[in-house]
């Protein structure tokens, strides 16, 4: 049996600004129940290379 689990919320908040918070490695524990830290091993902000 398959099951489709589908979660949506709605910021209201302009797309460049969630995009820019959800893309910042440093807040992906507060809204990734798996990751417990997020630690920099080069300066931010994230780029390619880093």
């Amino acid at each position: 049996m398959a099951i489709d689990v589908v979660v949506e919320i709605a910021i209201a908040r302009p797309v460049e600004v969630v995009s820019a918070w959800a893309g910042d490695p440093s807040n992906a524990p507060s809204w990734y129940v798996n990751i417990q830290q997020a630690v920099w091993q080069t300066e931010p902000p994230l780029r390619v290379g880093s």
